[in-house]
Formats: structure tokens, C-alpha cells, sequence
């Protein structure tokens, strides 16, 4: 009896650990943002109507999921920093690719678009128009 107590109580504890580390997400509006954030959309996606917004948040970092009417979604953290931008079909914009990748692609891929970029821990990953994967560093070198 005292064994399956401890058993119940180990297992109590567990799962609050694991529940406790779970990130809190809510939905808010665009007026409730971190000014960085605000600006980031308007100066990136300024004709682009925000359908929602996800804040999530756990003991670590604060991001922002948004999702536009025409279909684009963004992961943003508080500072304004961009994580990931999925332009669907349309592309993302060429105002967040940094200058050497926005060189790459004139270059090397002019009739490409990139649809959609994450930053990795090694720089940045990005989807193209032609199905086609390019991995950059930090530095926009393509991997």
C-alpha cells in the first residue's frame, strides 16, 4: 500500500513537471503586440490584413504566430526578430532576406522565389517557387 502511494505521488510529480514546462499560448489582437513586432508587419506586410494571432510563451521566450487574410504566417519573437516566413504561394518578401541572399537569388536563381525561410541554428533554410531546397549560413553563403 505505502509502495503504490509513493508510486501515485512519483508519478503526480512527474506530471506536473511536464505540465508546467508546457507553453502557454492565447490568442490576442494586433493592438496588444510589442511595438518591435507592430513594426516589423508594417514596414513587411503593409497591404497584408492580419486574420490572427497566437501569442505563445514559456520560460524562455515569448513568439508571436501571425497569420494574414492572404494566407501568409509569420513566427515572430518580442524583439521584432523573425523566425520563420511562410509566403505560401506569393512569396516572401524580399524586405526580411538579408542582403547577400537577396544577391544569391538575382545571381544564381532569378526566375525563383522563395516561398519560404527559417532560421536554423546554422543560418537559414529556405523552400523555392520550384519545389528546390538552398541552405545559407549566417553569412548567405548557400551550403
Amino acid at each position: 500500500m505505502k509502495e503504490t502511494k509513493n508510486m501515485m505521488a512519483a508519478l503526480f510529480d512527474m506530471m506536473s513537471k511536464a505540465f508546467s514546462n508546457k507553453e502557454n499560448s492565447k490568442v490576442i489582437i494586433a493592438e496588444q503586440l510589442p511595438t518591435s513586432v507592430k513594426n516589423f508587419v508594417m514596414f513587411n506586410f503593409p497591404t497584408q490584413n492580419i486574420a490572427s494571432i497566437e501569442m505563445k510563451q514559456d520560460a524562455n521566450e515569448t513568439v508571436y504566430e501571425i497569420c494574414f487574410s492572404e494566407g501568409t504566417e509569420v513566427r515572430i519573437d518580442s524583439n521584432g526578430n523573425w523566425e520563420t516566413v511562410d509566403g505560401k504561394l506569393d512569396g516572401v518578401p524580399v524586405s526580411i532576406l538579408p542582403e547577400s541572399i537577396k544577391s544569391f537569388i538575382k545571381n544564381h536563381l532569378a526566375n525563383m522565389r522563395i516561398l519560404r525561410i527559417d532560421k536554423t541554428d546554422h543560418g537559414y533554410h529556405t523552400f523555392l517557387s520550384d519545389a528546390s531546397m538552398v541552405d545559407f549560413n549566417y553569412n548567405g553563403v548557400a551550403a
